[in-house]
């Protein structure tokens, strides 16, 4: 099923909306063209989520997506995705690589779509994030690939990052473990695709979590990864690149989870911290955990990273509230990055790219924001074009 913009007016802004602005009847022209389409994924929520368990619902609750953005020279985009919606209107791309997605509707305000793309680079990398709607959240993705790839190109080494809403049984005790979770870890993939590894999660930070499972690629580079974490079995589709594989967890009711996950594939030479550093464009989805209590929040900012080894990361979130978060980063050779946050006192565990163009991280640590909410966050960032 296609819906038009103006029968999905009524339904948009449960979906993609990022920020309202003015009404106007025309769009900015772009100053960067792209000729590509991409593999989609994000998932969106409500501001407040007050039952427990949560339950899985669809129409107003959270919504996990896997689909594709296809972006063409004339300024124009096609959205698809898991349910079936389809949405063509423009994008503005300027050259630091800020991406708008807009949405016109008459007599309405024009919806616009806010993130970031990798103009400089040739990944095709990109996010961007709804922070305007009763549902928010952040969406990512890579380009298609060519073709069917041998299944052999995406063995090797893998970093892994994932953040899920949790749907516990009846009965359950109420815990913000039991709302949600953060992960992040290390992955190894043969060339038949099963994959073992372990990662650490919000319920223990500092303990290790075996995981298994196994890892499918398609044609263009559609991917599902089965990924088991201790007993629980969690199952991804999305697609990607030899490079970073972006996944959503879509099947919520048989899995009893719907998230969102990042594969980033580990590096094999000396990292450089000149190359490391500069400016990246980030999108964020945090999730509140508090049983009766809990939520989605998205924001757009910015990660500047420099050569001597700290960082600061500023962020506007769908409310206009800002945060800044710093302190030190520590790069590992394969990638591995640790960032050691002044306020609140945690480290968060994340990645950057063989081609230092895109960074993934986690606060995989459930700390109460405010004296108030406990939260755990995912981050996708993009090098921000000339940094």
């Amino acid at each position: 099923m296609t819906i038009d913009r103006y029968a999905y007016a009524a339904t948009l802004l449960a979906l993609f909306a990022s920020c309202s602005s003015g009404g106007d009847e025309t769009t900015p022209q772009s100053d960067v063209q792209i000729s590509r389409t991409h593999h989609l994924v994000g998932i969106i929520g409500p501001l407040q989520m007050t039952e427990f368990p949560l339950v899985v619902d669809t129409g107003a609750g959270t919504l996990p997506l896997a689909g594709a953005l296809q972006m063409s020279p004339d300024d124009s985009y096609s959205l698809t995705a898991t349910s079936s919606v389809q949405v063509d209107d423009r994008y503005a791309l300027d050259k630091t690589g800020a991406l708008s997605l807009f949405v016109e509707i008459p007599n309405s305000p024009t919806l616009v779509y806010r993130g970031g793309y990798d103009v400089d680079g040739d990944t095709g990398r990109y996010f961007f994030t709804d922070r305007v709607s009763g549902r928010v959240g952040l969406y990512f993705g890579t380009p298609l690939i060519a073709g069917t790839p041998d299944p052999a190109t995406f063995a090797g080494d893998w970093h892994v990052f994932a953040m899920n809403v949790l749907y516990a049984t009846a009965g359950t005790l109420p815990s913000v473990h039991e709302v949600g979770r953060a992960v992040a870890g290390k992955l190894s993939v043969d060339a038949m695709g099963a994959l073992t590894g372990s990662v650490f999660e919000s319920v223990s930070p500092t303990a290790a979590l075996p995981v298994s499972g196994d890892l499918s690629v398609f044609q263009e580079g559609a991917a599902h990864l089965n990924l088991t974490l201790g007993s629980k079995l969690r199952r991804f589709d999305g697609g990607g690149t030899t490079e970073m594989l972006a996944l959503a967890q879509t099947d919520q009711a048989n899995d009893g989870a719907g998230g969102v996950c990042a594969l980033v594939r580990q590096r094999t030479t000396p990292v450089d911290l000149a190359q490391i550093a500069g400016v990246y464009d980030v999108g964020a989805w945090n999730l509140f955990l508090n049983p009766g209590n809990a939520g989605f929040d998205a924001a757009i900012g910015t990660v500047e990273l420099t050569t001597a080894g700290d960082f600061v990361i500023q962020v506007r979130n769908n409310t206009g509230d800002s945060a800044t978060y710093d302190g030190d980063f520590t790069a590992m050779d394969d990638g591995s990055l640790a960032f050691d946050v002044v306020q609140p006192t945690e480290t968060w565990p994340g990645a950057v790219s063989e081609d230092y163009r895109t960074i993934v991280f986690v606060d995989n640590v459930a700390t109460t924001v405010g004296g108030i909410r406990t939260a755990v966050r995912f981050f996708v960032a993009v090098r921000r074009s000339g940094s």
